[in-house]
């Protein structure tokens, strides 16, 4: 009887990893010990589908300093810098253009995209980041232990751009 198959077994060739980014072992080494429970099932909810909405308080609440502990330093740049000068410049043409309401009408609803748009993408964010990290340590190492070395050093979160992000500077330095 040892040739009976299960006729509801999946076949083989359509088993597949939903993490989309290789094993949990990878992903939590690229994740670091906090909270990578959390985030790997996300990413198998998620079903390896790119850019899926949800909701990250933390990310809601305290948007900068998560995407600094999060190693999100392109997502920071975009958050602190580039999308708030965007958003002056729209206002500022806008006012010019319809008027001073229409600019603040215009500077309110940004703010709001800002507010909640980086909160409910956050998730999707990070697990691009995740993925691109796990694929450069496939490339920089082919046996596991190397890989998880790699995704040591590289991965994980960090405190040190927090702390030093809300250290007050003093004027005259």
């Amino acid at each position: 009887m040892s040739d009976v198959q299960d006729i509801y077994a999946a076949p083989d060739a359509l088993v597949t990893d939903t993490t989309a980014t290789g094993s949990d072992e990878l992903l939590t080494a690229a994740i670091g010990p906090k909270n990578s429970d959390y985030y790997i099932n996300f990413f198998k909810r998620s079903g390896g589908k790119d850019w899926v909405a949800s909701w990250n308080w933390p990310a809601f609440l305290v948007t900068s300093l998560w995407l600094l502990y999060r190693k999100l330093w392109l997502g920071f740049l975009l958050y602190v810098f580039v999308l708030p000068m965007m958003l002056a410049l729209v206002m500022g043409v806008a006012g010019a253009v319809a008027g001073e309401t229409v600019g603040m009408v215009v500077y309110l609803i940004g703010v709001c995209a800002l507010a909640f748009g980086f909160p409910v993408y956050a998730n999707a964010m990070y697990m691009s980041k995740l993925r691109s990290l796990i694929r450069k340590a496939e490339q920089q190492a082919a046996d596991r232990a190397g890989q998880l070395s790699y995704l040591a050093r590289h991965g994980g979160t960090s405190w040190i751009w927090i702390l030093l992000s809300v250290i007050p500077i003093p004027a005259a330095w």
